[in-house]
């Protein structure tokens, strides 16, 4: 819109007329204020001169009465006025002044004459008491006083006066600047008045030009946005065809993927000899791999695209970490490495926050340091940093001693494909995104990740993420125990060992007897069977050739076999043939390491269930078989599962797993066989792909969802390989209950299970 010249001047001519009409109001408007500033300050100074003059006379009048009472033996004329009377009107005069204009000056006067007044009482006393010769010296200075105070109340008078009299002179010396001022400002104003309808008769032509420069330059930029929005969009479909290509290649690697792990724990499993077996295990440890690369690779990609997200959901922090130890228990058997941790008893036991993320942290930071350490221990420690009401902060560390790190390398580690140095890349392989990814999770958790390591001599991970408590507990597992009536003997030479172990039992209420010597431990238990106290409870940790479990019970049996003692032999290396050893032997129970501290709890809890000690010398077909950690495992009925893939090979190989765990296993074609079958029989858990012909298992899920009764819940387990965020958010609204990646690995699928049987 273009503006025209004759409406901006003619609103200027207007707006300067009615600014001189205001110049000139406001020019009335300080007459009148100086007029009425003068009239107040002469009804301010004349009330005062007067009261001033008035505290002269009663300070006058005060000390005659004292003067007369010295001289009379404290008689007052009777032509004077009483004494208190005199004081009231002062202290009267003195509140009038204070209301009209408060100063210190007046205050101070009003204390000065209190202290005359109570000086002069004080006077009269001494005199009448003591008499004249008493108060002579005291009479000149109360005089003093006297003359002090009268100079005070004038001194004050002339200052007020004065001070109002320069204010009357300065008011009226402003009237006369401002009847100047305001004349010559209004001369100035029409002045410039004049000059700004010129100005603004030039700057409208600008404005004109400037409006019509800003109007094509508004073309301009429209055509940038356009040409901006339209690239934004093509950037959008490029994001969306990377994750699709992403999603795609992740199912496309990790369905022959599954069919590869699969056949390769079947076949590690069955009935093949030694150097099969190895083949077998490097298929195993070459898949593993990859699979690590690819997982690193998606990971990364999410994380770059903004596409990883946190959840807050209720879970364990035991629980999550003892499951992520037992993952790596057989490969810390085969390096020869002792996998420990401890977890504090007083710890909260339930935490809202990401389950998920935090196993895939700690797996990562294990599995570094199980690379990196050819001999020795790994060990994880969990602790409580900081705590509240309602929330905690948990610290986590992965310990090990392995070859350690260069302190000049420590910076790099956590940056993307970044590793110590290239032979560590081409000794342990590896694409250097792990750390990083651990770095990029942390810090969507709102916690902090670092490492402290010496060189040759291993290398502490840590993390510390924040965790809101939850205000309803998550079931755990019922353990009963009560150790504190039972005699209990911990044999063991590994110092660290010795401490974890006792550590779990004291939660208990137990408190262990500890040895480390193979015959003073055989001693011990044969002289307390003697004494008839014999140990409630022996834990034999057979992680030095100094210790051997076996010989010690042999020989403790030898002397008396019959006692309740429960023998428990912890074994660092499971070897095949062992368990059936020590049941002949007379072991209540033989773990193989890793052992959780539940997994010890639930043990003992077993243990002291059982009615003999070496019940298993002369079991019979109604006793017990020895506990282990497998027998613990499949305790509870055999699950119905329905198994829905449409793939051939990873259908045998899912099967396969499912029935070699001791499950029924049904296998559905797609969505619509799993329906149909789902409608017919009753299952425990159903396993459903997502990605299948005819019917997709989101679909199926939800019609199954919708078949079920009031009271009844199946749950049902994703099997994907494409876990992008929005496939499990879109998986969670029809219901399912949870998600597990493919490759189909046997513990995972255990760990669900076991969630399914509670």
């Amino acid at each position: 819109m273009r503006f025209s010249l004759r409406p901006c001047l003619l609103g200027g001519t207007g707006v300067i007329f009615i600014v001189a009409l205001i110049t000139v109001a406001y020019g009335w408007w300080g007459s009148s204020s100086i007029e009425k500033a003068a009239l107040q300050t002469h009804n301010i100074s004349h009330p005062i001169a007067l009261r001033t003059k008035l505290l002269v006379d009663l300070h006058e009048d005060t000390h005659q009465i004292f003067i007369h009472m010295i001289q009379y033996d404290g008689e007052v004329d009777s032509t004077m006025k009483p004494l208190d009377e005199v004081k009231l009107k002062f202290a009267e005069t003195i509140a009038s002044i204070q209301e009209i204009s408060s100063s210190k000056e007046i205050e101070s006067i009003s204390k000065s004459y209190q202290v005359y007044t109570n000086t002069g009482n004080q006077l009269v006393q001494d005199y009448l008491k003591d008499g004249y010769a008493a108060i002579k010296g005291r009479l000149k200075s109360f005089n003093r006083k006297s003359k002090d105070l009268n100079s005070a109340i004038y001194s004050y008078r002339n200052t007020i006066i004065g001070s109002f009299n320069h204010d009357l002179r300065s008011i009226e010396k402003q009237s006369t600047n401002f009847r100047f001022t305001f004349l010559l400002a209004f001369m100035i104003f029409v002045l410039v008045g004049a000059a700004l309808l010129f100005a603004l008769h030039r700057f409208i032509k600008k404005f004109e030009q400037a409006h019509d420069d800003l109007k094509f330059k508004n073309i301009k930029l429209e055509d940038q946005r356009q040409s901006l929005k339209l690239a934004l969009d093509k950037a959008e479909d490029a994001t969306k065809s990377k994750n699709v290509f992403l999603a795609t290649m992740s199912h496309e690697i990790r369905t022959p993927m599954n069919g590869i792990i699969g056949m390769a724990q079947i076949l590690n499993d069955s009935d093949i000899d030694d150097t099969q077996r190895e083949y077998v295990e490097i298929i195993e440890e070459s898949s593993e791999n990859l699979m690590v690369i690819l997982n690193d690779i998606l990971d990364f990609s999410k994380i770059e695209a903004g596409k990883m997200q946190i959840e807050n959901i209720p879970f364990k922090i035991k629980d999550t970490i003892e499951n992520v130890i037992k993952l790596f228990s057989f490969k810390a058997e085969e390096q020869g490495i002792i996998i420990k941790h401890t977890i504090p008893t007083s710890i909260h036991t339930t935490a809202i926050g990401d389950p998920g993320r935090i196993r895939q942290t700690l797996t990562n930071l294990i599995q570094n340091a199980l690379k990196f350490t050819k001999e020795g221990s790994v060990i994880v420690k969990v602790a409580v940093v900081k705590e509240d009401t309602k929330s905690y902060t948990i610290r986590i560390e992965v310990c090990d001693t392995g070859i350690g790190i260069p302190e000049n390398k420590i910076e790099t580690l956590f940056s993307s494909f970044s590793q110590v140095d290239m032979s560590t890349t081409r000794k342990y392989g590896g694409t250097g995104l792990g750390l990083s990814i651990c770095k990029q999770l942390v810090k969507l958790m709102n916690g902090t990740i670092g490492v402290e390591s010496q060189l040759d001599k291993g290398s502490t991970f840590w993390i510390e993420v924040p965790f809101e408590k939850s205000i309803t507990q998550a079931s755990d597992k019922s353990i009963d125990v009560d150790l504190s009536c039972k005699k209990i003997l911990f044999i063991g030479k590994n110092e660290e060992s010795q401490k974890i172990y006792s550590d779990h039992i004291k939660s208990l209420g137990g408190s262990p007897e500890i040895i480390i010597n193979h015959k003073q431990a055989i001693d011990t238990i044969i002289s307390h069977k003697k004494e008839n106290k014999p140990y409630d409870i022996v834990i034999i940790n057979q992680n030095s050739p100094s210790i051997d479990g076996f010989d010690i019970l042999k020989k403790c049996n030898q002397d008396s076999p019959q006692d309740h003692t429960k023998f428990i032999l912890l074994a660092n290396n499971g070897v095949r043939g062992d368990a059936a050893q020590s049941q002949t032997l007379g072991f209540s129970a033989y773990m193989s390491k890793p052992i959780t501290q539940s997994m010890l709890y639930e043990t003992i809890q077993k243990v002291l269930s059982q009615k003999h000690g070496n019940h298993l010398l002369t079991k019979t077909p109604n006793q017990d078989n020895i506990i282990t950690k497998h027998s613990l495992r499949e305790e509870g009925e055999k699950l119905n599962i329905l198994y829905v893939e449409d793939n051939k090979i990873n259908q045998l190989v899912g099967s396969t797993i499912i029935e070699n765990l001791g499950f029924y296993c049904t296998v559905a074609n797609n969505g619509k066989e799993a329906i149909d079958l789902f409608i017919k029989n009753s299952y425990h858990l159903i396993l459903m792909d997502l990605q299948m012909p005819e019917m997709d298992g989101i679909e199926a899920a939800k019609e199954i969802r919708k078949l079920e009764s009031k009271n009844q819940h199946i749950p049902i387990l994703a099997l994907t390989a494409d876990l992008l965020p929005e496939t499990k958010i879109e998986c969670k609204k029809v219901g399912m209950d949870g998600f597990l990646d493919k490759p189909l690995i046997i513990n995972d699928l255990i760990k669900e299970i076991e969630v399914v049987k509670k």
